[in-house]
């Protein structure tokens, strides 16, 4: 997981931390999609995907 996230404003996509919007550069190719309600940021590969917030995965603490 990351601090990514659009909880407060769907297609909002802000840091948790900081409340900073997430640049689009950071985002793979397509994402984020919204696909089922995804409103939660994950790194995969060096790029951010969207993904739903229920799922349970790993963290990096800052």
């Amino acid at each position: 997981w990351t601090a990514a996230n659009d909880l407060a404003r769907e297609g909002r996509w802000v840091w948790n931390d900081d409340d900073k919007q997430v640049l689009t550069s950071y985002w793979h190719h397509g994402e984020p999609n919204n696909y089922g309600n995804e409103d939660c940021a994950v790194l995969h590969n060096g790029k951010l995907y969207d993904f739903p917030c229920s799922h349970h995965l790993g963290y990096i603490c800052e």
